[in-house]
């Protein structure tokens, strides 16, 4: 019996930075301005709270670092009728 192992993998976990929140505040808003939405009934339609989409949002003006979980992400990128990925700085 031959033992195979996996080769080492080169996508290293990138370290989440201001600039990545400030990317993504950007996106949010543009997004969000684009379909003629307010912060509070995004926040609604996501299940989250305003104070949350606004914190996205302001991280655009600062040096902020979100600490974001991903399915937050993702509802808010549900209502905004895009994948997820596509609000990832990345």
């Amino acid at each position: 019996m031959v033992a195979y192992r996996r080769p080492p993998r080169n996508d290293a976990l990138v370290p989440w930075t201001a600039d990545h929140s400030r990317r993504l505040g950007e996106r949010v808003h543009r997004l969000r301005t684009d379909q003629g939405l307010t912060q509070e009934r995004l926040a609604y339609l996501a299940g989250h709270s305003k104070n949350l989409v606004q914190k996205i949002e302001r991280s655009r003006h600062t040096e902020t670092e979100l600490n974001l979980e991903l399915k937050t992400l993702y509802s808010i990128a549900d209502v905004l009728g895009v994948d997820g990925r596509d609000l990832l700085p990345y």
